[in-house]
């Protein structure tokens, strides 16, 4: 993918048992609702930046799960000890039918 072309990647996907599209670009991994903002879910995006790890499944498992490490964004002063608020976060990403990225 080349710097400042508009080139994403598409995946239909479920997160937390909503159904929904994972896309890709070179700014930022965004999860979009089925039915859109507003419909019992809402948009997830994080910039890529913040990206931290990414986990699979094995492969030929009876489903496929992405799990995503995204550093979280500080609130207030460092802290010695970080509250929960400022960890990083995870989140998981169920692939559905033969839609993989």
């Amino acid at each position: 993918m080349a710097s400042g072309s508009p080139s994403t990647a598409e995946a239909t996907t479920t997160y937390k048992k909503k159904p929904g599209r994972l896309v890709l670009s070179n700014s930022a991994l965004k999860w979009i609702p089925k039915d859109g903002p507003g419909s019992g879910a809402g948009v997830v995006s994080f910039e890529c930046s913040r990206l931290l790890s990414l986990f699979s499944s094995r492969e030929g498992g009876p489903k496929a799960i992405l799990k995503i490490g995204v550093k979280a964004i500080p609130t207030g002063p460092p802290l010695s000890d970080p509250s929960p608020s400022t960890a990083d976060e995870s989140h998981n990403f169920a692939f559905t039918g033969s839609d993989p990225l």
